[in-house]
């Protein structure tokens, strides 16, 4: 329970909006409803469970809980291992603040922090523009945004980082203040690829585009799951070290190594995406189609784009996600993955759900490329990652599996001449500093922000 009797007073007499909860018991059917996860790792039972209903609740809670030096962690759509905390602080869940609204001249979409990847892609949808959003239907968009957001759009439209126009969030001194090109400048650059290090932010601007930009008449992306079996595992390999560095192809695609039902044998799943008529698409995928896999690819509408990845978005197990920049597939290295992972499976069995990856972007068109300014992201010249998803169901395991994850990365790392690492910051806040936000100019322009804006690390202790 929050030891802080005056915070509890205090948020009592605020008057909150009528729509906002505060929980606080945690045998209470809402309360555990609340702390579900996408991972169970280090997931703990905080002392409260405050539920916004409206922004100045926000503003409020916070300003509250900074002053009564009161722990806190935000959680919008529950896939950060970082929106869990003990019963020393509270969880101040965004999940119902759900506005979203389009400026039709500029096409700017304006959405608030409960708003997930899938809602806004449809709303998107309806008013004939996309989004460069990440690929995990159930995601917070701002959360998501706020780290860089890799996106399958990248390529036509930039990070989702990049296209952050303007952004509303609760500073250190418990202040709102908008952050845009002409107010509170300096914060752009920090919240497009650092934005969670600094602020609670409740809404944010983003530059969406026409549907057309998919390159179908229809608004339609070509994609779905091609599934091999591990015999097959070198051919697949080798077709795709010629097809991820392809830059003039309007594609982009992932292949995992894990074990489909309902045999939950060794399989390569291979989800790539065509932004083209599926003509277009079956012949730039021919090579790897004449393996006759099983498949499910075709174009569907835009919003549907992530469904077939839609298994690794579900809340529960332990999971979490490591990995690192690549130049190239290497065929020799990727076969010895399938070793590691198969080693895996019988120390762990609980640990089948696992994922090994690779994920290409090489498509950058120059007709379509878009000059974007320089901000806290600096994995623009990463086009190809390793994304380890690591899966396991018994706490027992945790060890084992790490272990594997880390032997992984190792391995496709060692034949890697670059150094700093690229590591994703939406991934972990336990890697060096220069492998998430690489170039010292970078860290030393985002370590004098933190140290003007939140020198007591409210918002993590990062970069101080």
């Amino acid at each position: 329970m929050l030891s802080s009797t005056s915070f509890f007073q205090e948020l009592c007499a605020a008057k909150l909006s009528s729509t906002s909860r505060v929980l606080t018991d945690s045998t209470d059917k809402a309360f555990q409803q609340c702390l579900l996860r996408w991972s169970d790792i280090g997931r703990s039972t905080p002392g409260a469970i405050v539920l916004a209903g409206s922004e100045d609740d926000v503003v409020t809670v916070v300003s509250l809980a900074i002053k009564n030096s009161v722990p806190f962690v935000v959680c919008s759509g529950g896939h950060s291992l970082w929106s869990t905390i003990g019963s020393e602080g509270f969880i101040l869940d965004v999940r119902d603040l759900k506005n979203i609204s389009v400026d039709d001249a500029s096409n700017q979409i304006t959405l608030q922090s409960g708003i997930l990847i899938s809602e806004a892609n449809e709303f998107a949808w309806k008013h004939d523009i996309c989004l460069p959003l990440g690929t995990a239907n159930t995601a917070g968009v701002i959360p998501m945004a706020l780290g860089g957001g890799l996106s399958t759009f990248s390529g036509i439209m930039g990070y989702t980082s990049d296209n952050i126009v303007a952004a509303k969030m609760v500073s250190a001194s418990g202040t709102l203040i908008r952050v845009s090109s002409t107010e509170n400048s300096e914060f752009l650059y920090a919240l497009r690829g650092a934005g969670q290090i600094f602020g609670v932010v409740t809404e944010i601007t983003l530059q969406a585009y026409p549907i057309s930009i998919l390159g179908t008449s229809d608004g339609t992306v070509w994609t779905g799951a091609l599934i091999f079996p591990v015999t097959q595992a070198e051919k697949v390999y080798s077709i795709l070290t010629a097809l991820s560095v392809n830059t003039e192809a309007p594609t982009m695609g992932i292949c995992i190594v894990t074990s489909t039902p309902p045999s939950f044998n060794t399989s390569l799943i291979v989800i790539p995406v065509y932004f083209g008529e599926a003509k277009d698409a079956e012949d730039h995928y021919r090579s790897l189609l004449d393996l006759r896999p099983f498949s499910t690819c075709g174009n569907v509408p835009y919003p549907k784009i992530n469904d077939a990845g839609e298994a690794f978005g579900v809340k529960g197990g332990f999971k979490r996600w490591a990995g690192a920049g690549l130049k190239r597939i290497n065929v020799d290295d990727w076969m010895k993955v399938i070793s590691i992972y198969e080693k895996l499976k019988i120390s762990c069995p609980d640990a089948v759900p696992t994922g090994y990856a690779i994920e290409w972007n090489a498509y950058a068109p120059q007709e379509k490329r878009t000059n974007f300014e320089e901000t806290s992201f600096g994995h623009r010249d990463v086009h190809m990652w390793a994304e380890l998803l690591s899966w396991f169901t018994v706490s027992e395991s945790h060890d084992q599996v790490i272990r594997s994850e880390a032997e992984v990365i190792k391995l496709l790392c060692q034949t890697e001449s670059t150094e700093p690492r690229s590591v994703y910051q939406n991934w972990t806040r336990d890697a060096p500093l220069e492998h998430m936000y690489p170039g010292s100019e970078r860290l030393e322009r985002l370590k004098a922000l933190k140290k003007k804006w939140d020198p007591n690390g409210i918002f993590t202790s990062l970069f101080l």
